[in-house]
């Protein structure tokens, strides 16, 4: 046993003798110049650019420290990649069982400059090695096979590319305060900058497929970016292993904020699963609309492509997207010109051309929504239904969005429930084939404008200046590009009925019944003979009304054919009233010997009804 003990010792020491030894030889031998003359000429030879270092040192047990490294453009001037400081360490062990075993990796500031040049091209197109690879690449093209997540377990011998030497294993992988600056001096694209840190570790012993690297790490970085008056800005966090990854990254544009996060999970398979929820305080859907114009070269909106340019380019449908997708969005204040809806949220998920909306909801005017959507063939093609239902919605905080130039707008409780199909995404195709059924309603109506005003003005009724109406119920039909009502009310005043029709272009062209109460109707009839003869058992006065114009200028008018049917109809029952009245008299003198012709009587009042229309 101390035999053993004593070789054990002897071969400690001299192996810490050896590597001291090396380690003094590989510092004597490979001084500054030495490493200039055996790295330099290669890597300026491989790039066709000047590299240059300011330090570099090999160390058998630390490894190897290189300072100060500089590639230039192709002036040989202005700098393309700077890295203040690049270490490597190694473990020398795992060497003796062919397997490249990096302790750690480290770039400090590594800063890439990359511009493109006002003929279009840009800086890093003169690298050498790019040019070589291109040329190789299209003389002896290579066909690799399609990422599989069945192949993640295979071995690397069981490949059809031939494997490596040595299995490369990079325990930890650092970069700090790297840099990415992009400048363009035709002015087309963006000024952008990234500033970014990773951290993470490399298993490529399997192979150098996708599907067999092992790998895991996480990337903290800062985008800026500028262009013409537009400053975008994200700052986000993604990490990743080989089943997910996952990230969170906040936008910034203006006064917009936005939180994208989420995972991606199978990345590597035929149908990858992505998760992304949208978050934000407050979005202008307005602004974000017409950043299109803004960030166009001529700025107006792109021309459309004419269709026959789309016929002669080949132009194709947009593809079904090969992915499921889900997730949420929740916008704490969402506004669009002069809407406004608060806590807007929605959950979405897609998967075999099918987008599914569901818990669609928010609050609107003072009320709340909600609904879901179906919309199939997604995205080459949109056909959608669904179901929506709103209550407590103010009306006149809804008119205020939906038309702020009406002054005095009613007001009144609305709610409602609507189904909903069609198709087309084009304003001009949804007119034509959106199709809405329901039922809506509105409790508490104060009417005080001009609708109101000329009402009161053509009755002469100044009680219905300030018309209320305590509940309306009613049913509408959108189909073929009109919207078809037929709709009831009652309340202290009046009561009646709107049947009739609203065009998408906000024409009106809706027949009005009204029913008085028996005070207005008595006042009327004060004004208006005529008006006596439109009385129900209970002296309350029938007036017909057609309510035309535009929603935005609605104008009043009397319904003189349908009072002319109606009086017509009264008179008819009079003199019907007043003529059997009179044939009644009339049989009752005859005498009792007549009796054998009673029937007579009869007989005429018959006859006066068929000549009646009756």
């Amino acid at each position: 046993m101390k035999v053993f003990l004593k070789i054990l010792m002897a071969a400690i020491v001299l192996l810490v003798v050896v590597v001291l030894v090396g380690s003094f030889v590989l510092q004597r031998y490979f001084t500054d110049e030495r490493l200039r003359s055996l790295v330099l000429p290669p890597v300026r030879e491989a790039l066709g650019r000047e590299v240059d270092f300011a330090s570099c040192s090999v160390n058998l047990l630390s490894g190897i420290e290189l300072a100060g490294l500089e590639i230039k453009e192709a002036d040989g001037k202005n700098d393309f990649v700077t890295v203040k400081s690049l270490s490597l360490g190694y473990r020398l062990w795992p060497l003796l069982h062919k397997r490249l075993e990096i302790s750690r990796v480290r770039f400090e500031q590594p800063q890439i400059n990359i511009w493109r040049d006002r003929a279009g091209h840009f800086n890093f197109e003169s690298l050498k090695v790019l040019r070589k690879s291109t040329k190789s690449a299209r003389v002896e093209p290579r066909r690799l096979p399609s990422p599989s997540l069945a192949g993640v377990g295979a071995s690397a011998a069981g490949a059809s590319e031939p494997g490596m030497p040595l299995s490369l294993v990079i325990n930890r992988c650092e970069i700090s305060g790297a840099g990415i600056h992009f400048r363009d001096l035709k002015q087309e694209l963006p000024k952008a900058d990234l500033a970014a840190d990773f951290s993470g570790s490399f298993d490529f012993s399997r192979g150098l497929r996708p599907e067999d690297i092992e790998a895991q790490g996480q990337l903290d970085f800062v985008l800026t970016a500028l262009y013409r008056e537009l400053s975008p800005r994200a700052r986000g966090r993604v990490s990743f292993d080989p089943r997910k990854v996952e990230y969170k990254v906040d936008i910034e544009l203006d006064k917009e904020r936005c939180t994208l996060s989420g995972t991606l999970t199978q990345y590597l398979s035929k149908l990858p699963e992505l998760v992304l929820n949208v978050d934000s305080p407050r979005l202008d859907l307005a602004y974000l609309a017409g950043l299109g114009e803004k960030l166009s070269a001529t700025g107006k909106p792109a021309a459309a492509t004419p269709k026959s340019a789309k016929k002669a380019s080949g132009e194709k449908k947009s593809a079904t997207p090969a992915l499921i997708a889900s997730g949420h969005v929740k916008i704490k204040e969402a506004v669009y010109e002069t809407w406004r809806i608060d806590d807007f949220a929605l959950k979405y998920d897609y998967r075999n051309a099918l987008l599914r909306i569901s818990d669609l909801g928010g609050r609107l005017a003072g009320g709340s929504f909600a609904g879901a959507v179906a919309l199939k063939s997604f995205p080459a093609k949109v056909d959608f239904d669904g179901d929506f239902n709103f209550s407590g919605l103010r009306l006149e905080g809804l008119l205020g969005m939906a038309a702020p130039q009406l002054k005095s707008p009613p007001s009144g409780l609305l709610r409602g429930e609507f189904k909903f199909s069609g198709h087309g995404r084009q304003p001009e195709v949804l007119k034509r084939n959106l199709t809405v059924v329901g039922k809506y309603g509105i409790e508490d109506l104060k009417v005080r404008n001009s609708l109101s005003r000329e009402l009161a003005r053509q009755l002469q009724l100044e009680a219905l200046n300030n018309l209320e109406i305590a509940k309306l119920d009613g049913n509408l039909r959108l189909i073929d590009g009109e919207l078809n009502l037929d709709s009831k009310w009652h309340g202290r005043q009046l009561r009646g009925t709107a049947v009739g029709k609203i065009g998408l272009d906000g024409r009106l062209d809706l027949p009005l019944t009204l029913v008085l109460n028996r005070d207005l109707s008595r006042s009327l009839a004060r004004r208006y003979a005529w008006v006596k003869e439109t009385f129900n058992d209970k002296e309350e006065a029938t007036v017909s009304f057609r309510l035309a114009g535009t929603l935005s200028s609605p104008a009043v008018r009397l319904d003189r054919g349908q009072l002319q049917k109606q009086l017509q109809k009264s008179l008819e029952k009079r003199v019907e009233k007043e003529l059997f009245k009179r044939l009644d008299r009339s049989s009752g003198k005859q005498k009792a010997g007549d009796a054998a012709g009673g029937d007579s009587g009869s007989g005429t009042k018959q006859l006066f009804r068929q000549l009646l229309g009756k």
